[in-house]
């Protein structure tokens, strides 16, 4: 150790944390990047932005596209002019920045700071200078955060609440400083590479795989029909759909931001219309329009490899986004709502993993009370699900759909000579690379894509649930009857290797249900000749599903995860930000941890659970206000404790099945209750006779019976 190490330095703990800091750095250790660094940005002073405004309303974009006859002529003069006049009325200048420190740091904190290390190092951790000293920082902090707030934060609240949240999370330590990617990603000799090699190295892992999909032959437009359909919108529309554009949003390669379509859409709004209804007419997207920048996102850290531990996130031209949006909402959308099966979940209006959720539950008690009854679910999982898809293969289906050919022909134009390069940082590119293959996402066609792909997967298994690229499927085993659960994992192998998508075995699993006292002995299903690993809980679409039907693992992980979450509003206390706002956080970051997918397992929790989850809030609520006793607090501080607040949850979603005969979970309903006479307690449902708790306590049944 000593032939590369330094002797270890010993560090003041952190406040008044009694655990000292001991640091053994390396005698070639590599240079610190965390020092003071050039970032580029625009000028976006509001005067700046103001003149921006009058130089675009100046150009009389008719005499621009009067000589021009295509899409991509058009789209390249309007990309030019935009970005001319950026670069001419907000040009980029580069600006330092510490990327460590915290935007509250001042000066005197940090003076104060070294002297606490100082004392600390000459006079040890309990002499009277360094307890002192740590005193001074701890008041110091705590000060500068509260002026912060006040000075910077405060104000934003009602001006731009969007600012607001992003600030206090920060603020309270929950969205930490932007980290590097390469400190996060674990393989040999890569951080001793420069930034465009590693991107380079990152994208080529991205694209190697999709060669196996490259088509031969490029996909061909189909012929138009004898009296061809255009997609038009119109100058208006355009409009309402540049002032929805989310500001916020990174560019894409094109680099025009999308404040200054929202801002000026009433000026922008015409020039876009013209190039949307040209590309629509010419059934072909701009070059630019195909490329994009991807974001690598890391699904754990540390990365160990990386095409399996990250996740490709497109960044294409807002523009792009706002056509294929026009193509989406017109005909796509609801052509695939016509043709798609009530198994899919995922990605369509008035569905939610709740209401998936809901339905598994549902169908596994109704079928396991008190019957002896196996409950076999297998939840299947794809590699690359996005990525793997056949273009050729996607456009066969795209064709069966009820649209006209020329939206058919701008969707194969949309799918074709896709490019991307993966962005590092501001000005790190890699080098661009062909993709042959799948949906790019963070797009607007990508998921309908998608749930048109794994439509016609179907099986003879009386429960399938979908989520967009989660496939969940259930055999009723009755006792003496013989599994089919293979057959169901083979029926699906079959469609995967038809449309070419590929199962993951190591992440597919089995989860077995049954309260029989004597369990039948099952043979495991197997994937491509590996066996599915039999497990007694899994993660389903963010809920711990355990094979007892019960929640101590769901709610274990829930107050695990919320329990950290109050570290940072006590944070935002030391802070002093008003009791409302504290509130406000923790209802928004905090409760909304123990409310996601209530619905599912409220109804089934045992007391000392419910007991767990409400001293959570007891904990937060004494945070927030120490003086006031948990019963008079949603008086005091104006809010729904948990349990009545989980009751309306519950309520507001049982409403919402009832009266509309068209829910998707409408048909889990009871039998309405019809009766002539006028009884004192009349019940809208007729319940069935449980034999268990555990059915009773469902969600649709509990609710029912409540009416």
């Amino acid at each position: 150790m000593q032939k590369y190490f330094n002797p270890p330095q010993g560090y003041p703990g952190f406040g008044l944390s009694d655990h000292n800091t001991v640091v053994a750095t390396g005698k070639n250790a590599l240079p610190n990047a965390n020092t003071k660094k050039l970032i580029t940005v625009r000028d976006q002073r509001k005067s700046r932005r103001l003149e921006m405004g009058r130089y675009l309303t100046k150009i009389d974009w008719s005499l621009v596209y009067g000589p021009l006859d295509t899409c991509e002529s058009m789209w390249t003069s309007f990309h030019e002019i935009v970005n001319s006049g950026l670069d001419i009325i907000m040009p980029e200048k580069q600006i330092r920045i510490h990327p460590t420190d915290a935007p509250w740091m001042t000066q005197k904190l940090k003076s104060l700071i070294l002297s606490r290390q100082k004392a600390f190092h000459m006079h040890g951790v309990f002499s009277r200078q360094f307890k002192y000293y740590r005193n001074r920082v701890n008041r110091e902090r705590k000060v500068c955060r509260a002026r912060y707030y006040e000075s910077h934060i405060k104000q934003l609240k009602g001006e731009a609440p969007r600012k607001w949240w992003r600030v206090v999370k920060q603020l309270s330590g929950m969205k930490p400083a932007d980290v590097n990617l390469s400190d996060q990603i674990n393989i040999e000799g890569f951080k001793t590479l420069n930034p465009q090699e590693q991107a380079n190295i990152i994208n080529t892992a991205f694209l190697a795989p999709l060669d196996e999909y490259r088509l031969l032959e490029p996909l061909d437009h189909l012929p138009l029909e004898n009296l061809p359909t255009f997609l038009e919108v119109t100058e208006e529309r355009v409009q309402q759909a540049l002032a929805k554009l989310n500001p916020n949003k990174a560019s894409g390669p094109d680099n025009l931001p999308n404040w200054i379509f929202k801002e000026y859409s009433y000026v922008l709004a015409f020039p876009i219309m013209k190039i949307l209804n040209a590309s629509y007419h010419e059934q072909i997207l701009p070059t630019t329009w195909k490329k994009a920048d991807v974001s690598p996102l890391p699904k754990k850290t540390p990365v160990n490899t990386l095409e399996k531990d990250l996740r490709p996130i497109s960044l294409t031209p807002c523009v792009s986004k706002v056509a294929e949006e026009f193509i989406v909402e017109d005909y796509v959308k609801p052509a695939i709502l016509n043709v798609i099966d009530h198994s899919q979940y995922g990605a369509i209006p008035n569905s939610s993993t709740t209401m998936a959720l809901i339905s598994m539950l549902h169908h596994w008690c109704v079928n396991t009370d008190g019957n002896g009854t196996t409950i076999r679910t297998i939840l299947f999982d794809y590699r690359k699900a996005f990525d793997f898809i056949d273009h050729s293969i996607l456009v066969n289906k795209v064709g069966n759909l009820d649209i006209p050919r020329s939206i058919v022909n701008w969707i194969i134009d949309f799918l074709s000579h896709r490019t991307q390069r993966v962005k590092l940082a501001k000005g790190c590119y890699s080098e661009w690379g062909p993709v042959p293959s799948g949906v790019p996402q963070g797009t607007k066609l990508g998921p309908w894509l998608f749930i048109l792909m794994i439509q016609d997967l179907d099986i003879s298994s009386p429960f399938l649930w979908k989520f967009v690229d989660d496939t969940t499927a259930s055999e009723i085993l009755v006792k003496g009857s013989v599994s089919t659960a293979q057959n169901i994992v083979d029926h699906v192998m079959q469609w995967s290797q038809e449309n070419r998508l590929q199962l993951h075995p190591d992440k597919c699993k089995e989860l077995r249900i049954s309260f029989s006292q004597e369990p039948v002995a099952l043979d495991q299903v197997t994937v491509n000749g590996k066996e599915i690993e039999l497990v007694d809980s899994a993660k389903l679409l963010g809920v711990i599903i355990s094979n007892n039907l019960t929640w101590n693992a769901h709610i274990k992980e829930v107050i695990k995860k919320a329990g950290k979450r109050l570290y940072y509003l006590i944070q935002l206390k030391r802070a002093r930000l008003p009791v409302k706002d504290l509130v406000l956080f923790y209802t928004s970051c905090v409760r909304s941890v123990m409310d996601y997918a209530v619905p599912v397992f409220y109804h089934g929790l045992p007391q000392y659970l419910k007991n767990d989850l409400i001293r959570l809030e007891k904990r937060a609520i004494s945070i927030i206000n120490p003086n006031v006793e948990y019963l008079a607090a949603g008086e005091v501080l104006d809010m729904k404790l948990l349990e009545e607040h989980h009751n309306l949850l519950c309520k507001n979603l049982f409403d919402k099945i009832v009266n509309n005969a068209n829910h998707k979970l409408a048909a889990l309903l009871p039998k309405k209750h019809n009766t002539h006479y006028a009884l004192r307690n009349e019940h809208k449902f007729e319940l069935p006779q449980f034999k268990t708790n555990r059915t009773k306590n469902s969600f649709v049944f509990a609710m029912a019976s409540k009416m």
